[in-house]
């Protein structure tokens, strides 16, 4: 666990850990868990508060963490690439 010095607390899980993952692939793939049911629901609006919260554009990095995601199964990462701009 890591604590963010503003009150936040992050939790690391290496169960999953590739050296072949992408750099954001953490980071992309907790905001995707903490917002999977609004994906679901309404994939086109969650790609685009995904691309500001990355950075709008977000770059290539994210676009690499999505795909890796997708390609491991993860529904909402395939749901976010269906309607990427």
């Amino acid at each position: 666990m890591l604590a963010d010095g503003q009150g936040g607390v992050f939790l690391f899980d290496w169960e999953n850990a590739s050296l072949q993952a992408p750099v954001q692939v953490d980071p992309v793939g907790l905001w995707l868990a903490c917002r999977q049911r609004q994906i679901l629901r309404s994939p086109q609006a969650m790609a685009r508060a995904l691309s500001r919260h990355f950075g709008d554009p977000p770059g290539n990095a994210i676009l690499f963490a999505l795909a890796f995601l997708c390609a491991h199964g993860n529904l909402a990462a395939a749901k976010i690439l269906e309607c990427w701009e």
